[in-house]
């Protein structure tokens, strides 16, 4: 994680919407991140993909929906048998 980072900012989920393909370059090509916030709560972030790759290697990948659908399925039909 030696990596310069930009900024990180809070920005409101309609301001976000409106201004996506702003927000993409900021973070692709000056490593700004972004909170996303709904009501004044935080939702989301978007950070460089680079540094999602580097916790993914420190932390280990995070399950998706997909994996979870799959793994439930194992376990209902481990149950059945």
């Amino acid at each position: 994680m030696d990596e310069p980072r930009g900024p990180v900012k809070t920005i409101n989920a309609l301001k976000a919407r409106q201004n996506f393909g702003q927000m993409l370059e900021e973070v692709y090509y000056k490593g700004d991140q972004f909170i996303i916030e709904r009501a004044g709560k935080p939702m989301a972030a978007v950070v460089p993909l680079s540094q999602l790759e580097e916790w993914q290697k420190h932390f280990g990948p995070s399950k998706t929906e997909h994996d979870t659908i799959k793994e439930h399925k194992r376990q209902s039909h481990k149950r059945k048998v």
